[in-house]
């Protein structure tokens, strides 16, 4: 069996050539494709209802992701056309614990806005 590194496409062990890339075909079988690697599952960690949700949706998400936490906002569209609707912010498992002191300390304690009162980076 003959095989394109390139797109890997396989040809018959008379082929020399790739008819798309026109590169030397490989020898051999190809080598098993890599396993793609799952996605971290996500962890609610807040729900967002009433009048000022998508505004501090958002803020949570921005502060999150400025502190190089990803992070999903669910029900983000459905709270702007019908409000009351929950919005929920999930990030990884691993980011649960930083992630949620990260948010209260932005919405929950205003008063606690000045950095030097707390240090929210990770050891």
């Amino acid at each position: 069996m003959a095989w394109c590194r390139n797109c890997g496409v396989e040809y018959q062990e008379t082929a020399r050539e790739c008819a798309d890339c026109h590169l030397p075909l490989e020898r051999g079988d190809p080598p098993e494709p890599a396993e793609e690697e799952q996605p971290a599952p996500l962890v609610r960690i807040r729900a967002f209802t009433g009048l000022t949700a998508v505004m501090e949706s958002e803020l949570a998400r921005s502060v999150l992701e400025a502190e190089d936490i990803q992070c999903v906002l669910d029900g983000r569209m459905g709270a702007e056309m019908l409000p009351g609707t929950p919005i929920f912010l999930s990030v990884p498992a691993e980011d649960a614990q930083h992630a949620s002191e990260i948010v209260s300390a932005f919405l929950d304690h205003p008063d606690a806005a000045d950095s030097s009162r707390w240090d929210l980076r990770r050891k």
